[in-house]
């Protein structure tokens, strides 16, 4: 698992999108130092999972 800085990630926000959808790694954003979010590439089974998944 990879870690960047939110000003890192607020300054290379789509680079780092494109590199997380391409390599599959997973990716958590610190703010001095302390976790506070997780990127995590989507497959795309599980994006069309969800279409319909409240029908009936």
């Amino acid at each position: 698992m990879t870690t960047v800085k939110i000003s890192e990630f607020k300054a290379k926000c789509l680079e780092i999108l494109d590199r997380v959808s391409k390599t599959g790694e997973t990716l958590v954003i610190t703010r001095r130092g302390k976790p506070l979010a997780r990127v995590l590439p989507i497959s795309s089974a599980s994006a069309d999972d969800w279409l319909g998944s409240l029908k009936g």
